[in-house]
């Protein structure tokens, strides 16, 4: 970027293949503060750039992520999903920080939650009528697989030997809403084209 030499056909030559021509990843930045308030303001021209390229351009923000940054790429993206836990304190504060973000208020924000136990009190149906949300809030069940597989950054191998599973083996449930969760992102996107 800093030498103007990057172009879409050759971002992919940044990323690690996670399945050729199907799923790449753009590692985040990794350096001192310094190196990232030079470098950072690249990332909206970079995404820009994986947009032309790619059909689908996932960007993971991190708590770390200057807040005028994040909102330029909050602005400029499809569809903004929020990851919360089931805990009150995380569903409260994000009611807060929904409050001062208006962008956060927006058609294109998609809530899913992460690690979900369905027989909390916090359960899916307590916490739309919580959040006030008429849409369906996603979920991506706790699964002690995934979990490993996370740690191990095996995650693809595990949804690859997990394809045939049934709704009776003990992955089903958690196989069910990862696929809802999906189908509720692309009918998102499709809405709001």
């Amino acid at each position: 970027m800093k030498s103007n030499k990057l172009l879409p056909e050759n971002i992919t030559n940044y990323t690690k293949i996670i399945f050729k021509d199907r799923l790449e990843i753009l590692p985040a930045f990794k350096g001192d503060r310094e190196e990232y308030k030079e470098i950072r303001k690249y990332y909206p021209e970079i995404i820009n750039l994986a947009n032309r390229y790619y059909d689908l351009v996932l960007v993971d923000l991190d708590k770390q992520i200057q807040e005028d940054d994040e909102e330029l790429i909050m602005n400029q993206s499809n569809l903004i999903v929020i990851h919360l836990s089931q805990r009150l304190s995380n569903i409260n504060s994000f009611i807060e920080t929904r409050e001062e973000k208006t962008i956060l208020k927006s058609k294109k924000v998609l809530l899913l939650i992460g690690r979900y136990d369905k027989y909390s009190k916090y359960n899916i149906k307590n916490i739309s009528r919580y959040l006030g949300e008429r849409n369906k809030v996603s979920t991506i069940p706790y699964n002690t697989l995934f979990f490993e597989a996370c740690e191990e950054a095996k995650v693809p191998n595990l949804f690859l030997s997990l394809r045939k599973t049934g709704e009776d083996d003990r992955n089903g449930f958690f196989l069910a809403e990862v696929k809802r969760t999906v189908d509720n992102i692309i009918y998102r996107l499709e809405d709001l084209r």
